[in-house]
């Protein structure tokens, strides 16, 4: 099973914006790629694959499913 990004990160105990300075990308455009707003670029799906030890797979990041990354609306 794979995870997606805000999980990883969790898991290592790393920031979004600790993540994204590795990546040399913006802290707005990393939370736009976890929240399925945006996809990264090719360059960037490479990058956060090796980042990651490939937990997370480029075909993820550039094709995985948008809505699976969103949250459940919230029960009343």
């Amino acid at each position: 099973m794979r995870i997606w990004i805000d999980e990883w990160l969790f898991k290592e105990k790393i920031t979004i914006k600790g993540f994204a300075d590795k990546l040399n990308i913006s802290r707005q455009y990393l939370h736009a790629i976890i929240s399925g707003k945006r996809r990264g670029s090719p360059d960037i799906a490479k990058k956060i694959s090796e980042l990651t030890n490939e937990e997370i797979s480029i075909t993820e990041i550039l094709f995985g499913d948008r809505e699976k990354r969103k949250k459940p609306p919230k029960e009343r």
